[in-house]
């Protein structure tokens, strides 16, 4: 028989994905400098997204451009 715990953490993604928005390129690093949606900053590695896009992060790395689109939150009781 596993382990409870074990089991539990399986559910959740192995990968630390965000979301944010590039706010320089240093070329000859190779890194970018990243604001994340709770406005906190990031240096990661990859410049292929341009400044003022929105990337996806994983593991400290860009890993795809993305759309900038309207974000919407809702309180459901």
């Amino acid at each position: 028989m596993s382990n409870v715990w074990v089991q539990f953490e399986k559910l959740f993604p192995q990968k630390k994905q965000f979301v944010g928005k590039v706010l320089s390129i240093d070329n000859t690093a190779g890194t970018s400098k990243v604001q994340l949606l709770n406005s906190s900053v990031l240096n990661v590695f990859g410049t292929s997204v341009a400044v003022d896009d929105y990337c996806l992060i994983e593991n400290n790395k860009i890993v795809s451009n993305l759309p900038a689109l309207t974000a919407y939150s809702a309180t459901i009781y």
